[in-house]
C-alpha cells in the first residue's frame, strides 16, 4: 500500500500539503503555549515537536484509514481497454528485462567464447 502511495501521480503535492499543514499547526501550538505562558522555551519547545509529530504520523497513517474504509467496497471489472493496457505494459517490461539480460550475460557480443582444450595424443 505504502509504495502505491508515493507512485501516485500528486504524491509530491500531498506531501508538501502534509509538511505545511505540520508547520502552520507547531507555530499556531507554540503560539497558543507562549501566550498562555505555560513556561519556557524548552516546555513550547517540547510542545512544537509533539504537534508536528503528530502531524506527520497522521500524513502516514492517512492512507491506512482511507484503505479501510474502502476495504469492503467491490473491485470493479477490468474492461477490454484495462486488459489491453496492462498487456502493453507487461510486454514493454518483458522486452526491457530481455534486453538488460542480454547486454548482462554478453549474449549479442560476436566474439568466441574461449575453450580451453588439449589434445589427448589418442587415437
Amino acid at each position: 500500500m505504502a509504495a502505491r502511495y508515493w507512485q501516485h501521480p500528486n504524491a509530491s503535492h500531498r506531501a508538501l500539503r502534509w509538511g505545511v499543514v505540520a508547520l502552520v499547526v507547531a507555530g499556531v501550538g507554540a503560539y497558543l503555549v507562549y501566550k498562555a505562558g505555560l513556561g519556557t522555551g524548552a516546555a513550547m519547545g517540547a510542545a512544537v515537536a509533539l504537534i508536528a509529530s503528530a502531524c506527520v504520523v497522521g500524513e502516514k497513517l492517512w492512507p491506512l484509514l482511507v484503505w479501510w474504509r474502502k476495504r469492503g467496497a467491490p473491485v470493479p471489472a477490468p474492461t477490454p481497454a484495462d486488459v489491453g493496457t496492462a498487456k502493453d505494459i507487461l510486454a514493454g517490461l518483458v522486452a526491457q528485462q530481455r534486453f538488460e539480460e542480454t547486454a548482462l550475460r554478453s549474449l549479442g557480443d560476436p566474439a568466441p567464447m574461449p575453450v580451453p582444450w588439449s589434445s589427448t595424443e589418442r587415437r
